[in-house]
């Protein structure tokens, strides 16, 4: 894709962004027109693509006046990639977020030239790096830190040149991009199929009628396949039971799934006197919040916080098997169902420990195992190819702005 660029001739004129941002944007207050509809560009909107329609009253603060073409630059977190051309979407007046650093229409620019030079990684280091704040939502990029940042300025032929070469080239980038999510999400449904076929039978037996078990395989509820223990949190006010001797288990941590080795907090050997040991190919459940649902399989002993259920194998589980069946279909569904309808999903211990669980033969659970292991070890080594395309494109994304802003087009 890049090799379509060659340099071109034309030079542009250097200008700085400060001289384009507004000094002091026009404010509105929409509690004064509390029963108007405006048009609001704020941050969260952004990753929708179209502004909220808000009436006057249920806004509340003062907010910017902004027109068609005038380019917006997140003041938040510059780190993200978060830049906006203002259009209309409705006939609404149209209002702004004050995190928001606005460029009004110019003669000296197209807001779409803009609007992609202020979207280059470049920019969005450089405001990061010089930035007020701790970090994340309460870093704040000041206008006043572009006061001189260099801003090259091409006639407006060739700025239309230029963002129609910018247009062709991350329009073929997104159509790829999109092939390659599409692809990750058929590898999900793919990983979710082989966990279904594992636990109903069919990976093994498929011939097997819909809705039966092989001979041999039971329904039970989790209780029987293990130990259920529910974690707890040795007191925070003593300090001599928090160190790096044993690991201690939050849903955080369960991100690793298979191979959840390490926490981000451990214990003393004091600690974990005081909290309730794991053995390792414990099975570890998140039981509430969000992230209800989530598992992990450790590989080191340890304990774990109240928000998970675990289940530690006894003798007529393969541990393996188990952490599979935990994250089948057939039991996350189960999970869901059984949590109390409240705005934060809870799974008690009691509830827990009578979900059904489908047991094969010890035999037929290793047969499970080696064959789920070798299926899933392909699917990530697929995802983490697609990962790295994904990855590729993005650095491609911006050598495409890179170059187009210093002259080259198609």
């Amino acid at each position: 894709m890049e090799a379509m660029m060659k340099e071109t001739s034309v030079k542009p004129r250097m200008a700085s962004l400060g001289t384009y941002v507004a000094k002091k944007p026009k404010s509105l207050d929409p509690r004064k027109f509390p029963d108007e509809h405006f048009e609001l560009f704020s941050v969260p909107s952004h990753a929708d693509g179209k502004p909220e329609v808000v009436e006057g009253k249920t806004v509340g603060a003062s907010k910017q006046m902004v027109e068609d073409d005038t380019v917006l630059l997140c003041k938040i977190n510059p780190r993200i990639n978060r830049t906006w051309v203002v259009s209309s979407h409705t006939n609404h007046r149209k209002i702004a977020s004050s995190e928001w650093m606005t460029f009004p229409p110019h003669p000296d620019f197209l807001p779409k030239y803009m609007g992609y030079y202020l979207r280059q990684d470049e920019l969005r280091e450089y405001l990061s790096l010089n930035a007020s704040g701790v970090g994340g939502s309460l870093m704040r990029a000041k206008p006043s830190l572009i006061k001189d940042y260099p801003f090259p300025l091409f006639s407006l032929p060739e700025q239309g040149r230029i963002v129609e070469a910018i247009e062709l080239q991350l329009g073929r980038l997104d159509a790829a991009v999109a092939h390659l999510h599409a692809a990750k999400a058929k590898l999900k449904r793919y990983k979710q199929a082989v966990l279904k076929a594992a636990v109903e039978g069919t990976l093994l037996y498929p011939d097997i009628e819909e809705g039966e078990l092989p001979r041999g395989w039971k329904v039970v509820p989790v209780e029987a396949v293990g130990q259920i223990v529910t974690g707890s949190t040795p007191s925070k006010s003593v300090a001599a039971y928090y160190g790096d001797d044993h690991p201690f288990y939050k849903p955080t941590d369960l991100d690793a799934g298979y191979e959840t080795i390490e926490s981000t907090d451990g214990l003393t050997a004091a600690g974990l006197a005081e909290a309730r040991v794991l053995p390792a190919k414990s099975i570890l459940v998140t039981c509430i919040g969000a992230t209800i649902g989530k598992t992990g399989f450790i590989r080191t002993p340890g304990a774990c916080n109240q928000q998970i259920n675990a289940i530690v194998p006894n003798e007529h589980l393969v541990p393996e098997y188990g952490y599979f069946h935990c994250i089948s279909p057939y039991f996350q569904k189960q999970i869901k169902d059984n949590a109390s309808a409240t705005t934060l999903p809870l799974l008690n211990k009691n509830r827990f420990k009578n979900l059904d669980f489908i047991l094969p033969t010890k035999s037929d659970q290793l047969r499970i195992v080696k064959e789920v292991e070798t299926r899933l070890a392909a699917v990530d080594e697929m995802d983490s190819t697609l990962d790295a395309q994904l990855l590729q494109a993005t650095r491609l994304r911006q050598s495409v702005l890179k170059r187009a802003f210093e002259g080259r087009l198609v």
